[in-house]
């Protein structure tokens, strides 16, 4: 009903284990609808871009980062020079199928390839933190407007990590999220906390990492303390933490898709939801299936 619609968050917090995912999107679309008239956002907006480009994705966010609110929330277009095509959508898939390709490719510093595939934070925006807080939040901008297009079918194909689906929903990371994108470094995580008090101690660490790039980063101010078995549950919670991004300036991402669709009206979908309408369902050929298969 409209009364109910008009009050998204308490819907939710009623049929939200009963509703399944058509349902969850259609109620969002409704709300969204209903929040478009309010904003007086336009009905469409034309975003010009290059015929050509050599990183769709640098030129797609920088685009979108000198973009209003107001126009971000609009049916995006996109026109290219010298090409008089109208865009219904297929223009637009084709961008984002070329930036999720630049995506995967790493031609954007701030982001990395994890080693179970996925996209996430990458360690080296810990020496760049105001470049990495403008790419966190195009990259945030891009993908609200996936969200907001999912019924055309606009997505990013670049697996984009589920850790960044539950901090856009304000859901709590841990180890766990850690140990899913990269295994190696949360089982030795695991392996230091079972220790023995004298052999923790007899590792000399102190509160500071080695990044992948070399380059060495403090994990707390005074990054020179030594970590013994007294402060060892510290030194482990900011070495997850940094692993994480706890550090970054998540909040741009965070903010980035609040831009596009308001947070409160993502709380109907899981992560998981999330990372679908985005990203798509995962393809396997016929030979992947039979390497990774076990009969």
């Amino acid at each position: 009903s409209e009364s109910l619609v008009s009050k998204p968050e308490e819907v939710y917090q009623i049929f939200e284990p009963f509703m399944d995912f058509v349902f969850r999107r259609e109620l969002f679309m409704s709300e969204l609808h209903q929040r478009k008239l309010g904003y007086h956002a336009p009905r469409r907006f034309h975003l010009d871009l290059a015929r050509d480009s050599e990183n769709r994705l640098e030129e797609f966010l920088g685009k979108l980062a000198q973009l209003s609110r107001k126009e971000l929330r609009a049916d995006l277009r996109i026109t290219l020079a010298d090409d008089n095509a109208v865009d219904m959508f297929g223009v637009l898939r084709g961008i984002y199928a070329a930036a999720g390709d630049d995506l995967r490719r790493g031609k954007c510093r701030s982001f990395s390839t994890q080693d179970d595939g996925t996209i996430y934070f990458s360690p080296n925006c810990y020496a760049s933190p105001e470049s990495a807080a403008r790419d966190f939040k195009a990259l945030g901008r891009l993908v609200g407007l996936s969200i907001i297009h999912t019924r055309e079918n606009v997505l990013l194909p670049a697996a984009l990590a589920l850790t960044l689906f539950k901090i856009v929903l304000g859901i709590p990371v841990s180890l766990d999220d850690l140990a899913r994108m990269q295994p190696s470094i949360a089982n030795s995580i695991r392996q230091m906390s079972l220790m023995d008090p004298t052999d923790f101690n007899e590792l000399e660490l102190t509160f500071q990492v080695d990044a992948a790039d070399s380059t060495t980063y403090d994990l707390m101010p005074n990054g020179q303390l030594h970590a013994t078995d007294i402060n060892r549950n510290i030194y482990l919670k900011t070495l997850v933490g940094f692993y994480l991004g706890r550090l970054l300036p998540l909040n741009e991402f965070v903010l980035g898709v609040q831009d596009v669709c308001p947070r409160e009206l993502l709380c109907v979908f899981t992560p998981a939801m999330l990372q679908m309408m985005v990203c798509g369902l995962p393809k396997f050929t016929a030979n992947e299936l039979r390497e990774n298969s076990v009969v």
